[in-house]
């Protein structure tokens, strides 16, 4: 089998402004019996999709081609960054600065290019959970209030809040949906700003097309890379 390349999507350069993350259960009619009832018959694994709108400007839309390129159209696989702001938004969160340049070294300095690491917020699983589980904890460190609806993910797989129970001081018990595709070990480091691994749709989806002003509104159509 064909090993595909991961490409990583740095968040400062991807901040979509129309966001659409959604389940797929892959779902399909089978009609309806004698007695009208309807049948449904689900004969694949459920996966997200994506169509964010992104907003590109001069040097962004270099970036973004560089990336197109790595990923040699449909054959790469994409590391997304799946913006959220209505549930959690790591700028209310972060230190001044770390959003834009990065989060400093040890020693405070940072990178000869004047950027940091990547700022990437998270929360560390409370006990164990199997895959399949449909129940986790977690202990938020206090920087952070878990909400219904809110998209979380684990390496690179994401799941979504569906109720969010205080316990005790920053322990929570949340209820998730899609169930965990990979066990949870105790401690493990679970992603505030979700990231999945994504296939694009085609070819030609993301094209930065831009005219005199230097800026490009691109749609990249994602659905979720599953045979990992």
């Amino acid at each position: 089998m064909m090993e595909r390349r991961i490409i990583t999507i740095p968040p400062g350069l991807f901040a979509p402004t129309q966001f659409d993350w959604d389940i797929d259960w892959r779902a399909q009619s089978a009609g309806e019996t004698g007695d009208g009832v309807t049948r449904t018959v689900f004969n694949a694994f459920p996966r997200w999709i994506g169509s964010p709108s992104v907003v590109l400007v001069h040097s962004q839309i270099a970036a973004w081609r560089a990336i197109r390129a790595q990923a040699q159209g449909a054959v790469g696989v994409y590391r997304v960054p799946m913006s959220d702001p209505i549930t959690y938004s790591p700028r209310g969160a972060a230190p001044e600065g770390w959003i834009d340049d990065g989060v400093p070294l040890a020693n405070g300095q940072r990178l000869a290019t004047g950027e940091g690491t990547s700022y990437e917020p998270f929360v560390r699983a409370k006990r164990a959970e199997a895959a399949g589980a449909e129940v986790i904890r977690i202990d938020t460190g206090g920087q952070s209030v878990p909400v219904p609806g809110q998209i979380m993910s684990h390496d690179d797989w994401p799941f979504v809040l569906t109720s969010a129970t205080r316990l005790s001081g920053t322990i929570y018990e949340c209820q998730v949906q899609m169930p965990l595709r990979r066990a949870l070990p105790l401690g493990a480091r679970i992603d505030l700003r979700a990231r999945g691994l994504f296939e694009i749709a085609s070819d030609g989806t993301g094209n930065p097309a831009y005219g005199a002003s230097r800026v490009s509104s691109i749609t990249v159509e994602f659905r979720e890379w599953l045979n990992r």
